[in-house]
């Protein structure tokens, strides 16, 4: 479906996930310590769907469950829930670099 420029194509959207990834979540992590559940679900919502886009279903799992989180003004774990999904990121990271030979922003 890419044709001929695929490869590029899939290091480029590769490279731009692994530079706003770590934005979103900070505002994440922000978002929990003040335990602000209406950023909590926005900042979540948004790494999900640009993780799930990409195929990181474990990843936009875990920031579902913290979306819905803050969603029903439930965060007694969300700070366990966001340790998970740097736990995760990290994962990603490390594949992507080693798979894609995508550098990180970071």
């Amino acid at each position: 479906m890419l044709g001929d420029d695929a490869d590029v194509m899939i290091q480029e959207l590769f490279k731009n996930y692994l530079e706003d990834a770590p934005k979103r979540i900070d505002q994440i992590r922000m978002a929990v310590e003040k335990q602000d559940a209406s950023e909590i679900r926005e900042f979540s919502h948004a790494l999900r769907s640009t993780s799930i886009s990409l195929g990181l279903a474990k990843l936009s799992q875990l920031c579902k469950t913290l979306e819905l989180m803050g969603k029903n003004h439930v965060l007694e774990s969300a700070s366990l829930q966001l340790q998970l999904i740097l736990t995760e990121y990290q994962n990603v990271e490390s594949t992507i670099q080693r798979d894609f030979a995508v550098s990180s922003a970071i």
